[in-house]
This record gives C-alpha cells, sequence and structure tokens, in this order.
C-alpha cells in the first residue's frame, strides 16, 4: 500500500456561466480534496503545502499531510516526485 499524496494546481471553469475559479487539489489513493477559492493560479506549490500545514485550508487537508510527515513519505508536486528529504523543510516551524 503506496498510498502517495499529491498535490495539483487547477482551474476550475463554471461551464455554464463560463467564470473561471483557481485553487489546487490535494489527494492521496482514499481521497481528494479540493480548493477552489484563490483569486489567481497557484505559482508556488510549495507555499500552499506550508499553508495547508498551518491549517489554513482545513483539517482534512492538514490529515494527509501529517501522514507524509509521520511517514517520512514522498510527494508529488504538479507532475515532479519529490522525496522525504527534499520537503521536510516545509514541515518546520509551522
Amino acid at each position: 500500500m503506496s498510498n502517495r499524496v499529491a498535490i495539483q494546481s487547477i482551474e476550475f471553469k463554471n461551464l455554464v456561466t463560463g467564470d473561471v475559479d483557481y485553487g489546487f487539489t490535494l489527494s492521496d489513493d482514499y481521497e481528494s480534496l479540493y480548493c477552489n477559492t484563490l483569486e489567481a493560479p497557484v505559482e508556488d506549490l510549495h507555499e500552499i503545502i506550508r499553508d495547508i500545514y498551518k491549517g489554513v485550508y482545513g483539517q482534512q487537508m492538514e490529515n494527509l499531510l501529517d501522514h507524509v510527515e509521520e511517514n517520512e513519505k514522498g510527494i508529488y508536486i504538479g507532475a515532479a516526485w519529490f522525496g522525504y528529504e527534499e520537503i521536510e523543510h516545509l514541515f518546520e516551524d509551522v
């Protein structure tokens, strides 16, 4: 059971009105969560990870990242895989 976590920048488009919102998805093998309340496209997913871990986006998202930290697992950020040693600094001083 790998249960890899992934975070992706997403553009949400209302197919009826054409309105566009921006945000991100955070998912693993068991659940997929999203935020579509950002005013602009996500430019730095690493910063979003820090904000999630600070509790900005709610407990469910924080729980997914707790799994990453507690098990020292890597994460897909966009299309790239980052091993835990490359992202562990995101969990420090939070």
